[in-house]
């Protein structure tokens, strides 16, 4: 850790010696920091909890944000108190978590490895007291994973399955102004990769933890940055109808119960890390309401055509079980949330199926005989987490990527066009 920090302070000093030469009205919105910081690998059920022996995690970020001023005319920065905007590269040390479970006969220890992850974040603060504020972020990003499962030497890595996985992460930062240029920060993090059931194994690898970190700003603020949005009184409230398609893509854990569990070693297919990728059709139309510039809420129809179901069934005939229905077709009914940011949007739901048939017990299936075979049953729940991005010129149109899950658990994830069928208007002249 103490070469982690003299590395750390090794670089802002670079930063600060560079920055001297440009001291340009641009520079005046950019910073630069580094952090590291202590996790905790979770463990979030019982299988988990078995599996994984040790649990310390370090984490390592470099950092450029960028922040406007209040002279700018965005309504946007205005009403979400002038936010950071954030590109870096993060660097997950998984080195020290050790898995093995006691009952396969394993002669070795399987691991994590690093994850190396280039993210893009937003950061708000939400209280701001003389060189003291408190803010929060949302992180988003692509990771690289060194050692992921496979059969050979690394059997017991049931968390990281492919070497991409997707990076979602949330954290709560306090931060002191110590000098002109200099801030210091301390943070509360919750950290996910996983391949979003893209591959298999997909438990995903969860961490909560503290960092510590330093930001460096070329050009001290002499400003003062509101918290508090002044406009949104004046925000013209209205409907509109969200109606997206979308193509959905995920890997059968059904097989990777087959493949793992039931067939015999002898068989090419014991154990692999080869798993096909399955399509599904996605439609949502959704009535919304934008009653604030940064926030709609609404109610969606959420309708996805499966036609991987076949595969489902001959799944189900290898293992040898009967009596489990299917339906190509599913339709839900869920509460929806969008919070707007200039073109990027970030929107979430939950809903509940009204009709969804995917291995649903008949009345000629026989629990007592097929009680040791492991299948997937799926909850009435679902979420959907996702990112969109308003395309220029169209300002009706998006396009965006979520990921779907039940109860925490990732379905699928899906590739998406839309329209809004209530486009933003001009309000004094600036394009909101």
């Amino acid at each position: 850790m103490r070469k982690a920090f003299v590395f750390i302070v090794g670089i802002l000093l670079i930063c600060e010696g560079l920055s001297a030469r440009d001291k340009s009205e641009k520079m005046c919105r950019v910073s630069f920091g580094a952090a590291a910081g202590w996790a905790y690998l979770l463990g979030l059920d019982d299988y988990a909890q078995e599996l994984i022996h040790s649990h310390r995690t370090l984490f390592y970020t470099l950092n450029v944000a960028y922040r406007a001023l209040p002279g700018d005319s965005s309504l946007y920065d205005s009403a979400f108190g002038y936010p950071m905007l954030e590109g870096g590269f993060l660097l997950a040390d998984y080195s020290h978590i050790r898995l093995h479970m006691e009952n396969r006969h394993t002669p070795y220890i399987s691991g994590l490895g690093y994850m190396a992850a280039a993210y893009g974040a937003f950061r708000r603060d939400i209280v701001r007291s003389g060189r003291f504020s408190l803010s929060y972020s949302l992180e988003n990003g692509i990771g690289l994973s060194t050692r992921p499962y496979n059969r050979v030497d690394n059997i017991d890595n049931e968390l990281i399955g492919s070497p991409v996985s997707v990076y979602f992460g949330l954290g709560l930062q306090g931060k002191c102004r110590v000098a002109r240029h200099w801030e210091l920060y301390a943070s509360v993090d919750l950290k996910h990769f996983s391949n979003g059931a893209l591959d298999r194994p997909n438990k995903g690898a969860n961490t909560v933890g503290l960092s510590a970190g330093l930001r460096y700003y070329p050009v001290p603020e002499k400003l003062l940055f509101p918290v508090r949005n002044r406009q949104g009184k004046t925000f013209d409230k209205y409907f509109y109808c969200d109606i997206s398609v979308g193509w959905a893509a995920k890997s059968l854990i059904d097989e990777w119960f087959l493949y793992y569990y039931m067939i015999s070693p002898q068989d090419p297919r014991y154990r692999t890390s080869v798993f096909p990728v399955y399509s599904a059709l996605t439609a949502t139309v959704a009535p919304m309401f934008r009653y604030r510039l940064k926030y709609a809420s609404g109610i969606g129809v959420d309708y996805m055509y499966m036609p991987y179901v076949d595969r489902l069934k001959e799944v189900d005939k290898e293992k040898g079980m009967k009596g489990l229905v299917y339906s190509p077709h599913s339709v839900g009914l869920s509460l929806r949330h969008e919070v707007f940011y200039k073109r990027f949007s970030l929107y979430f739901s939950f809903g509940y199926y009204l009709f969804r048939k995917i291995g649903v017990e008949s009345s000629d299936f026989d629990k007592e005989q097929y009680k040791y075979i492991p299948v997937e049953k799926e909850k009435p729940y679902y979420e959907t987490l996702g990112l969109r991005y308003t395309i220029p010129g169209l300002e009706c149109v998006y396009i965006g990527y979520q990921v779907k899950a039940h109860l925490l658990k990732a379905d699928c994830m899906a590739l998406s066009v839309g329209i809004r069928l209530e486009k933003l208007k001009k309000r004094g002249g600036c394009t909101i």
